[in-house]
């Protein structure tokens, strides 16, 4: 634990910047990768919204910037397979594969309703969209195929309209 202790405050004395960082980078990134836990405590720092379970001002701006990120998703010319729910009568076997459904519109009900905690949350639904394409559609089919330029058009969206975030998402 010294060591760790001795490396804050290396990191205070250069404006808090590579150490603090390089571990919030980490767990912003572990948080996005798959903490499913709502009951699981956040980082409090510049690009966090604060602790879960407590918004504040920065949070909802960032979750305001969410629906400008959704928006233009929707908008693009290859979202049509990821707007709305999977049709379960015309794909009966999907929920067989895919165990957490995501789709658009269910996130933009979350983001109407305010489920969302903080950004990250966000994040970790519309990756869940393209997830769930790379898993249930060949690689072969114009669906996945929509579904990679989708992914990469989020990342840009993020980098653009937040630019944090979108950091973070791009080093992973």
């Amino acid at each position: 634990m010294k060591e760790s202790s001795d490396e804050d405050e290396d990191d205070e004395e250069e404006g808090k910047e590579d150490g603090d960082e390089e571990e919030e980078n980490e767990q912003e990134v572990s948080k996005v990768n798959g903490s499913q836990s709502s009951n699981e405590s956040s980082p409090t720092d510049s690009r966090s919204s604060g602790s879960r379970g407590t918004k504040n001002k920065r949070g909802n701006q960032e979750l305001n910037l969410c629906e400008e990120v959704l928006l233009g998703l929707q908008k693009h010319e290859d979202a049509w397979p990821f707007r709305h729910p999977v049709d379960l009568k015309k794909v009966p076997d999907y929920t067989k594969v895919i165990h957490r459904p995501m789709d658009f519109d269910t996130v933009q009900k979350k983001l109407q309703t305010m489920n969302y905690e903080d950004a990250w949350q966000f994040i970790e639904d519309v990756k869940l969209v393209f997830e769930n394409c790379k898993i249930y559609n060949d690689e072969s089919d114009d669906v996945y195929a929509c579904g990679q330029r989708m992914q990469e058009h989020f990342k840009e969206l993020l980098l653009k309209i937040l630019p944090e975030l979108g950091k973070m998402l791009a080093e992973e």
